[in-house]
């Protein structure tokens, strides 16, 4: 009869452990998913006269008509300009546009970079490098200019007799016997970083 007993106590406890091991059951759920989205598109050329240029290129300048001054030559009341073209075409995102001139020196007293315009709009000056963005049309949709027409103008002013000194040095060789405008410069295209 002890053995009985022992056993009926041995089986009541192995029923209150089982108990107890199911009252730690939870509820589980879960579903495996995955999201995509494509990248958009970066696309930038930078030409000159319908031509890609390569990193290292010659600007090519036109002057502005004057009667007064030989064809192909520059002096006190002419200016010299370079058009380039940034093709965005594809490009998805917004561009931030800089033009670096800072880098140009040596130029005659009355000759200044006197300003460079991204289709026809000045573009903003610090130190010497121009800037802006192009964005997106109001949609969203694409970028609000698939071409942008940057143009660079240097302006040799007449404005005063007292850089006539200055001026003959440079018509004469005194000043520099084989001067010749240069203007270096940088451009560069990026996405504009914002919201």
């Amino acid at each position: 009869m002890k053995k009985k007993k022992v056993l009926a106590v041995l089986v009541a406890l192995l029923l209150v452990v089982g108990a107890g091991v199911y009252t730690y059951a939870r509820y589980t759920f879960s579903r495996t998913g995955r999201g995509e989205v494509s990248v958009a598109k970066w696309a930038v050329v930078l030409n000159q006269d319908s031509t890609a240029v390569s990193n290292d290129f010659n600007l090519a300048l036109t002057l502005s008509e004057n009667n007064n001054v030989i064809n192909g030559k520059i002096a006190p009341d002419r200016s010299a300009t370079a058009t380039l073209e940034l093709d965005l075409t594809g490009t998805e995102v917004a561009t931030d546009i800089s033009v670096d001139l800072s880098s140009v020196t040596g130029l005659p007293t009355g000759m200044t970079i006197s300003g460079v315009t991204a289709n026809g709009t000045a573009m903003t000056n610090t130190s010497g490098v121009y800037s802006t963005t192009i964005g997106l049309n109001a949609g969203k949709t694409a970028i609000s200019s698939d071409t942008v027409t940057l143009v660079i103008t240097a302006t040799w002013d007449n404005a005063s007799d007292a850089n006539n000194d200055n001026d003959t040095g440079y018509g004469d060789g005194t000043l520099d016997a084989d001067w010749t405008l240069q203007i270096p410069v940088k451009v560069t295209a990026q996405q504009h970083i914002g919201a």
